[in-house]
């Protein structure tokens, strides 16, 4: 997802939402809508100017996130150890 991956390279470069707004020449609201991902297909124009402003070629823009999902039993498994380590209580 293209949000995500925006929003990831973003805090990488330690850039807040307005910052990189400015320097790809696009609104902080809708930035901060792809980044939401209640906007998941940007036009190519928008994303060029996004590679640009994070010093990165598109290809890389456009590469699946490095931070793996978590699934649910996943999620459970790490939840059933943070309560054991707290006595039950979480």
């Amino acid at each position: 997802m293209i949000g995500v991956r925006i929003k990831e390279l973003r805090l990488r470069k330690k850039l807040t939402l307005d910052e990189l707004a400015q320097k790809a020449f696009v609104s902080k609201a809708y930035l901060s809508v792809l980044e939401t991902q209640k906007e998941s297909d940007p036009p190519i124009s928008v994303i060029n100017k996004l590679a640009q402003a994070l010093d990165i070629k598109m290809e890389e823009l456009l590469e699946e996130s490095k931070q793996p999902e978590m699934g649910a039993e996943e999620f459970l498994r790490i939840r059933r150890l943070l309560q054991q380590r707290k006595g039950g209580r979480l």
